[in-house]
């Protein structure tokens, strides 16, 4: 059997909105590296917990641990591919795992089928040193150093990362989006931390440059150096997650108190948009930092549960402690609900403002796509009226353009190729480039459209800053 020393990764399975532990990332790395040989060959892998557990160094004791995160995996929604390197193919929201069973010391899954097509494709991707992500004990760690080995150039020995909207970043390194909402804060526990992980296991030696407007930082890159052997001495983690420190507290504290470990995995994973929007709070009442204002609400609803578990006024403790975590129960004794109603209506209303801006910018993206194919079916009118527009525009593009001259089928008659996304997004931006007074109606439509929807949104959010 083949020992597992490198794991290549597609790129846009490095570029994913990291809402996950450490184990579960580095796990899924060492499954999606056995699947990748069978990837077109068959639906369901397996690999031996015990070899899985020896790949990532970790704890014999935490067994059932590991055996609770894989399955919490198939729960897990993530955005992939977020920094677009797959500009042809854009990646969108799935889970990380479609199934997952261990039985009689295997565990067996597969992986959803979008999924499965990128990770058999081997023309972007990236190879990880499974000594070294063993020395990694930080999800930002483990996060930065993925981008920095896919940025990467062997032949320069050195790389850089492109300029990345702190936005963007954020979703990389798994940061909430009311988190750290200061850089200086930001930087000191996220950036920071990252980096000295990375320089300080790894053989990189990684320097952020900031791009400022107005001399707020906008984007971050990252400049990537090879110094050989710099982490050839530094030691494995005796065991990678010693008691259990990779589970996130709101997970075990939820188990504690009755909560069964799919629905605790969920909570977390959901955060505060497990509760129910028209019971939501404002999480700054609770903390600044989303993870632990989540962890003080769900100890403040086990803390409800136990006081009227003592009073006899509950029958299922996890069922009352769900809805109590859904629905915002509070204790009126506490005299919190009194003090904060007024909070709450101003809260309410806000939500609801909010919600209606997410309907409209929703509206707005669906006006996005409606245009593109309304100019893909202008496009489509040009070429069948005039066929010979065709031959002349595929011929100039595999003159002028590499990139479509080698993903460009050449045995199949031309139209037929046009009806490819890989073909036709290509030919209809050269044809909007060539005859741009065909498409101008199309266009203008749309922006009148569009500036409608924008001046609403703009509207709500003044209305939204003033209500609150």
């Amino acid at each position: 059997m083949k020992e597992i020393r490198q794991i290549i990764k597609h790129s846009g399975a490095t570029h994913i909105e990291n809402k996950i532990t450490l184990a579960q990332r580095q796990a899924w790395n060492v499954m999606a590296e056995k699947a990748r040989p069978n990837i077109d060959k068959q639906l369901m892998h397996e690999i031996r917990l015990a070899e899985l557990m020896r790949y990532l160094n970790f704890n014999s004791h935490n067994q059932d641990y590991l055996k609770e995160t894989l399955r919490a995996l198939v729960g897990c929604v993530v955005e992939w591919n977020i920094l677009g390197k797959d500009k042809i193919n854009i990646w969108g929201a799935m889970t990380m795992l479609s199934q997952v069973m261990i039985q009689e010391g295997k565990v067996f899954y597969a992986f959803p089928p979008e999924l499965s097509d990128r990770l058999k494709q081997t023309n972007m991707y990236a190879k990880l040193d499974l000594q070294i992500q063993n020395r990694i004990d930080s999800k930002y760690g483990q996060a930065l150093w993925e981008l920095c080995v896919d940025a990467f150039d062997q032949s320069r020995g050195a790389g850089e990362t492109p300029a990345i909207p702190l936005e963007t970043f954020r979703k990389l390194m798994g940061v909430p989006e009311t988190a750290y909402l200061e850089f200086k804060k930001l930087n000191a526990c996220v950036i920071h931390e990252a980096m000295k992980v990375v320089n300080g296991v790894t053989d990189f030696e990684v320097v952020a440059e900031f791009k400022r407007q107005n001399r707020k930082v906008t984007s971050i890159k990252f400049r990537i150096t090879n110094v050989p052997g710099k982490g050839k001495n530094v030691p494995q983690q005796q065991y990678l997650f010693p008691e259990d420190k990779d589970q996130p507290n709101v997970v075990r504290e939820l188990k504690h108190a009755g909560i069964d470990s799919a629905e605790a995995w969920k909570i977390y994973q959901q955060g505060f948009a497990y509760i129910e929007p028209s019971h939501r709070p404002d999480i700054t009442r609770y903390d600044a930092d989303p993870e632990r204002a989540m962890e003080k609400y769900v100890r403040e609803k086990i803390e409800l549960t136990r006081h009227r578990l003592a009073e006899g006024k509950v029958k299922s403790t996890a069922g009352f402690l769900r809805q109590a975590i859904r629905k915002n129960f509070e204790n009126p004794e506490s005299g919190l609900a009194a003090q904060l109603s007024e909070q709450k209506r101003r809260a309410k209303e806000v939500g609801q403002m909010k919600r209606r801006q997410d309907t409209l910018t929703y509206q707005r993206e669906q006006l996005g796509r409606d245009r593109d194919v309304a100019l893909h079916q202008a496009c489509k009118v040009m070429v069948e009226e005039k066929p010979e527009l065709l031959d002349a525009t595929i011929a100039d593009l595999c003159a002028t353009t590499e990139s479509f001259r080698k993903n460009y089928p050449q045995t199949k008659p031309v139209m037929e190729n046009y009806e490819r996304p890989l073909v036709y997004v290509f030919v209809d931006k050269w044809l909007e480039e060539k005859y741009p007074e065909r498409f101008e109606g199309i266009r203008a439509e749309f922006m009148r459209k569009t500036a409608a929807i924008d001046q609403a949104i703009a509207t709500l959010a003044q209305s939204c800053q003033t209500a609150a």
